[in-house]
């Protein structure tokens, strides 16, 4: 389960780094692809803070930094929306 959730995590980042910069165009269905993963990422990290208390920091950890980054994502797209709709 911890090796789902880091798997998770990381493609996540790999999709907003690709939507960042510029190798997934902004009005793509791949622009989804972090909140598919980092989502996921957040739910088992959850319950595996519940489930498994000998890696329940880690998932903890995990859980705040997938629900943090797309959080983050948010505010990107919502930046990229007015930055593409002004060009």
């Amino acid at each position: 389960m911890l090796r789902f959730t880091v798997a998770c995590f990381l493609l996540g980042w790999a999709f907003i780094l690709a939507v960042a910069f510029g190798l997934i165009a902004q009005d793509s269905r791949l622009g989804f692809g972090p909140l598919v993963f980092l989502m996921p990422a957040t739910m088992v990290g959850i319950t595996g803070a519940i489930e498994e208390p000998e890696h329940r920091t880690r998932f903890v950890l995990l859980a705040i930094g997938a629900l943090v980054s797309v959080l983050a994502y948010a505010v990107m797209r919502y930046w990229m929306l007015f930055a593409w709709a002004g060009h």
